[in-house]
């Protein structure tokens, strides 16, 4: 699953409870958040016994700003090792932004085993303003691929690129690196308030998976108000 879980707002406190009962109902193997804070963060470390919470690094030391991209497992999985990156020239270089953005950007890579297989995660969050800062930060995340993926690995991309489909260098993106995009014929939108915007969240697989289930959860607030995205579950084998 991939869900961008609304950093910045108030009432956080409920919203925090009403997604951790929504992670309890879904019980998904494995979850990229975007815009999670502190506050959410530890509450479902404390709360949810069957996860590793794959924390990373806060993209911000300021208090109330900033979020992490944290990705929860189902412990029956094995952990190997995980990292966050800066989106930026120098990746080492988290809590540091460009002037065009906002906030600064990362992205949490993990590796993983199942079964004896190796599968690697990376989940993100992009710019949600400069067109061109988006697109060097797809690059960057590229270039990370390339570095932490091993060839024996199934590689997994989860995240908020805040682009869809239309926009015609991350459909490219796509394409040439031929990732199975699940989503690319879904014309209804992951952002209900915008509806007429198309797909903003994405999952990106290795091609080597299969495809078994998808869909965009718009019950999600079902449990009281969780977040103004929807999330994406993908069933793959």
């Amino acid at each position: 699953m991939s869900f961008n879980v609304k950093n910045f707002s108030f009432g956080k406190l409920f919203r925090t409870r009403n997604l951790y009962h929504y992670i309890d109902f879904i019980k998904a193997d494995i979850v990229g958040f975007q815009e999670l804070n502190s506050h959410s963060l530890n509450y479902l470390i404390t709360n949810l016994d069957d996860y590793y919470i794959v924390t990373g690094s806060k993209s911000s030391y300021i208090p109330f700003y900033g979020e992490y991209t944290s990705i929860l497992i189902n412990k029956k999985y094995k952990i190997k090792s995980y990292k966050t990156y800066a989106l930026y020239k120098d990746i080492d270089k988290i809590r540091k932004k460009d002037k065009n953005d906002k906030t600064p950007r990362i992205c949490v890579v993990c590796h993983f085993e199942k079964d004896k297989k190796n599968y690697m995660i990376i989940n993100t969050h992009l710019d949600n303003s400069d067109s061109d800062n988006k697109i060097k930060q797809l690059n960057i995340l590229k270039t990370i691929i390339d570095k932490e993926l091993s060839k024996d690995e199934y590689l997994i991309i989860t995240g908020d690129f805040n682009m869809s489909i239309d926009n015609k260098r991350f459909s490219n993106f796509i394409k040439d690196n031929k990732y199975l995009d699940p989503y690319k014929d879904e014309m209804s939108s992951s952002f209900p308030s915008k509806p007429n915007m198309k797909m903003i969240d994405h999952i990106l697989l290795d091609k080597r998976l299969k495809v078994k289930d998808k869909h965009i959860d718009k019950d999600i607030n079902d449990f009281g108000y969780v977040s103004d995205h929807y999330s994406l579950i993908c069933e793959i084998e």
